[in-house]
């Protein structure tokens, strides 16, 4: 096989960067659907006490207000500051956080800095994704067993407080699909061209006489 031209490998990284725009795309268009089936665009807004007792409904995407939150809670770190969380132990205002069949786990799922980790105690509302029982992450709740022993924590309710993708993924995914599929095309099109164009040519068939081949003048 031919040495390629530099145009090949011009092509062939085209495809590459095409490719990962795909990836963004099926990302954020699989997060979209998922929120989507989750709830509305529009949380609902709920007391902590309405949640517990009654539910999200179909629409899990909850704002929940009456919170109080235990001073106590779990913080990880991340490489990035985008990866760092918090777990927090929520019930109704009233109502001691940690109280069993009246408590709630918050996941703040990034912040930016521990000062902001902070203040998480102090809020007294909550957005994000409800899910009625969650097997929370093993470190997570070891730490929190310690200070929480009472907590049933394999059943728990649980909010996962993040941005709602429903509407803003499938936007991204657009503008992904419109940069990355014409790349694709382009790539794998020149690339097919700029082969076909360095194919080196086939040796000439050269066509034998009858008495030749019988070994005759």
């Amino acid at each position: 096989m031919g040495k390629k031209p530099p145009a090949y490998f011009i092509f062939v990284l085209l495809s590459a960067v095409a490719g990962v725009a795909l990836l963004v795309v099926a990302k954020e268009s699989v997060e979209a659907i998922r929120d989507r089936i989750l709830g509305d665009e529009t949380p609902q807004q709920l007391a902590a006490i309405d949640l517990l007792t009654r539910g999200s409904g179909p629409n899990r995407h909850v704002t929940v207000t009456g919170v109080a939150v235990a001073p106590d809670f779990v913080l990880r770190s991340g490489i990035a500051e985008k990866k760092n969380e918090t777990y927090l132990v929520v019930s109704p205002a009233g109502t001691v956080p940690g109280t069993p069949g009246k408590t709630l786990i918050v996941h703040v799922t990034r912040f930016q800095d521990y000062a902001e980790a902070q203040e998480n105690p102090h809020q007294r509302t909550f957005t994000g994704i409800f899910t009625p029982d969650e097997n929370l992450p093993r470190p997570s709740k070891e730490i929190l067993s310690k200070n929480y022993p009472a907590l049933a924590l394999d059943t728990i309710p649980y909010l996962e407080v993040r941005d709602y993708k429903g509407t803003s993924g499938l936007r991204r995914a657009l503008h992904f699909g419109v940069v990355g599929v014409p790349l694709m095309v382009v790539g794998i099109v020149g690339m097919m061209i700029v082969s076909r164009r360095t194919k080196p040519p086939s040796a000439p068939v050269r066509e034998v006489r009858r008495g030749e081949a019988d070994g005759h003048d």
